[in-house]
């Protein structure tokens, strides 16, 4: 290469590296703002203005309050309640060249503060660190990367009833333009409300979102999945002590979007799937307890519509959301119910010292052309619903469930005043027995291999349990 080459091309990469932070800081700017005025006009239980935007050629600093309603957070009661305001301090610096977080080479580096003014009623911390940090970098290509977090906080008193506690917690995720990644973790929160405490131990958070970062601010149905995990989880009251006690809990979800074959709308699926290694509610312990549902085939335009509904300000007030609700379910609920949307368990099951089982259900509509003239006309709810159950139980497990209810129906009932524990007992088994066979009798239960079974199917009005096929209205007759 001659001298002459050598030196326009060092005079070009010169220019480049000049000319480039405009174009990135002008860019970034008006992301910025665009993304401060969705995120106030889309949530209801915040407010967000940009206070002040200075730029530089080489860097960008920016001044975000961030308003919040702590009477729809249930921090303070209707007569109290108000909208307090912090500030985020954002500064950013524009590639191609990096250094505030060490050389490195991309779009931009940034940083977000929020040194807890406004919130110290609220919220308390050591004072000497931050309230929140989040720093990130965007590479060349526009894939960004951040890492955030909280310091160990805790309640005032300001907050009345409501207390809780945080310890340390960090994150830190990937952003691709398509795809938000995001890994979490804490090792202890805990929340209460007037006598009931709710511990949490050792959790793990983790997700991904098939979505623009607009679908997100907006609370839009997207795809993705995620998890949770905890060491441990306990519930317990001033008066009762632990009513629930969990170990090795695991929830996971998927949410997609797929297009209906008849009308070409969007559906929406979601699963979640819940575990528990151990379960203790009341003193009884259930072991590898396992529920997986899923909701599936709901119009996507209702659902979206229905996100919105409970982001706005009648999404925090019983009355008007149900009023909400109706006219949602007016203009939206034929598409809705076209669509023949599924509720199902697909899977129920854990094992106790008495014994195991396992259940599944589904609830769906199909079938339907137009919506009645009344929401409550139970003729068109028994020709369009669908059903089904199934349920396996073993002996022993049934019998001591049974019993169980037996004994605590008698105790509420006031008629175990006069008996001995041991009578109790043997009177509730007794009892508990002469259900069991009074069900296998009606058909409702068949005996199968040391279990007893249900099996039941509704569908066109008729309902069909283990076999026996009665018409629904007069099943529902006899109930």
């Amino acid at each position: 290469m001659s001298k002459k080459g050598a030196f326009i091309g060092i005079v070009v990469v010169a220019a480049g590296l000049s000319v480039t932070p405009y174009f990135i800081g002008t860019q970034t700017e008006s992301a910025i703002k665009d993304y401060v005025a969705l995120f106030d006009e889309s949530q209801h239980l915040y407010q967000a203005r940009v206070v002040s935007y200075e730029r530089d050629w080489l860097s960008a600093n920016a001044v975000i309050e961030v308003g919040i309603d702590t009477r729809a957070l249930g921090l303070e009661d209707g007569a109290t309640g108000e909208v307090v305001t912090t500030e985020f301090e954002l500064s950013l610096q524009h590639g191609p060249l990096l250094t505030d977080q060490g050389l490195a080479i991309g779009l931009a580096s940034w940083q977000v503060s929020n040194d807890g003014q406004g919130l110290q009623d609220y919220v308390q911390w050591d004072s000497s660190r931050l309230l929140y940090l989040q720093q990130g970098t965007v590479n060349l290509v526009g894939n960004a990367s951040y890492r955030d977090s909280i310091p160990q906080l805790s309640n005032t008193e300001r907050t009345g009833e409501v207390r809780f506690e945080l310890a340390e917690y960090g994150g830190q995720g990937q952003y691709d333009g398509k795809t938000l990644r995001y890994e979490g973790a804490f090792s202890e929160f805990n929340l209460g409300v007037e006598s009931l405490q709710v511990e949490l131990q050792n959790a793990q958070l983790s997700g991904l979102a098939e979505a623009s970062l607009q679908t997100l601010l907006r609370g839009q149905f997207y795809e993705g999945h995620g998890s949770m995990t905890l060491d441990a989880m306990t519930v317990t009251t001033a008066e009762a002590g632990e009513v629930m006690g969990a170990d090795k809990v695991s929830m996971d979800y998927v949410m997609s979007i797929s297009e209906a074959s008849a009308t070409g709308n969007e559906l929406v699926q979601m699963a979640m799937d819940y575990g528990f290694d151990t379960l203790r509610v009341n003193g009884v312990e259930t072991n590898d307890l396992r529920m997986n549902t899923a909701m599936n085939g709901i119009d996507k335009g209702f659902m979206d519509a229905y996100l919105q509904l409970l982001q706005s300000d009648a999404g925090t007030d019983p009355e008007q959301l149900q009023a909400a609700l109706e006219e949602l379910f007016e203009q939206q609920g034929l598409a809705l119910l076209q669509a023949e949307p599924e509720l199902t368990i697909t899977n129920f099951s854990g094992s106790l010292p008495e014994g195991q089982f396992v259940a599944s259900a589904s609830l769906s509509v199909a079938g339907v052309r137009a919506l009645p003239q009344a929401m409550d006309d139970d003729a068109f709810w028994r020709e369009h619903m669908r059903a089904s159950t199934h349920l396996n139980v073993e002996k022993p497990l049934l019998q001591w469930a049974t019993q169980m209810y037996v004994q605590m129906s008698l105790v509420n009932a006031g008629q175990a005043r006069e008996l001995t524990v041991e009578q109790l007992q043997q009177i509730a088994a007794q009892q508990a027995a002469m259900m069991i066979q009074s069900f296998v009798q009606q058909g409702v239960l068949r005996e199968e291999d040391g279990s007893y079974v249900l099996d039941l199917q509704v569908a066109a009005g008729v309902l069909d349990m283990n076999g026996q096929q009665v018409p629904l209205t007069q099943a529902m007759g006899g109930m």
